[in-house]
């Protein structure tokens, strides 16, 4: 995951003193990008210009859904590639084609399927070909990778969803401060007018 800098007019927040040792180190597994997330968190602090201690905390949980969310959605990516070569050495096995016999000799169906993934020269075509002649549509690589992992990507699309919610409930509690504090300014501004009012009354 990769993020363009900030825009010049957009300069990175500043965290309060201490802040960055109360947040601790951000939530990255191994082999994540650590620029990418702080890139993400300027862009997320610049957008909010979160105004105390507080709201930082609170752009903080942003950032973390955000980024987690983004996670999952490459991991259910990354699911799906080795779902579909699982898929379809299941399923050439399941034709009766292992081995296979390959543009250019045979190999295992494990072979055949990595090499129709990895675009290997005449494969894609000789792979579904084979399989036509046994009564196979191509949707049936699908449909036999979603044996597999149909419960992990239903799971994966839970947890993003939580993480998506979990991201919008941080964004409205922020709106829900910021106008109650606004409600109390003005509030206070007014009950200050009309003291002063009745001050210069009297």
């Amino acid at each position: 995951m990769s993020l363009s800098p900030l825009p010049a007019q957009a300069p990175s927040p500043v965290l309060p003193p201490g802040l960055a040792e109360l947040l601790g180190p951000p939530p990255l597994l191994h082999g994540e990008d650590g620029a990418a997330y702080e890139a993400l968190f300027e862009r997320i602090g610049a957008t909010l210009k979160p105004r105390d201690i507080v709201e930082w905390l609170l752009a903080r949980d942003v950032v973390d859904a955000a980024w987690e969310s983004a996670r999952l959605r490459r991991l259910r990516a990354s699911l799906r590639t080795i779902g579909q070569r699982r898929g379809l050495t299941s399923l050439l096995i399941e034709a009766g084609l292992d081995p296979f016999a390959g543009p250019v000799g045979e190999v295992s169906a494990q072979d055949a399927a990595d090499a129709y993934h990895d675009d290997a020269p005449f494969y894609r075509e000789a792979v579904e070909r084979a399989l036509a002649e046994r009564g196979y549509l191509r949707e049936a690589v699908e449909a036999q990778r979603l044996r597999f992992d149909l419960a992990s990507l239903e799971a994966i699309d839970r947890m993003a969803a939580a993480a998506d919610q979990r991201r919008d409930g941080v964004l409205r509690t922020v709106e829900r401060r910021r106008a109650g504090l606004s409600a109390k300014l003005r509030l206070a501004t007014s009950d200050g007018f009309e003291r002063t009012g009745e001050s210069d009354l009297g």
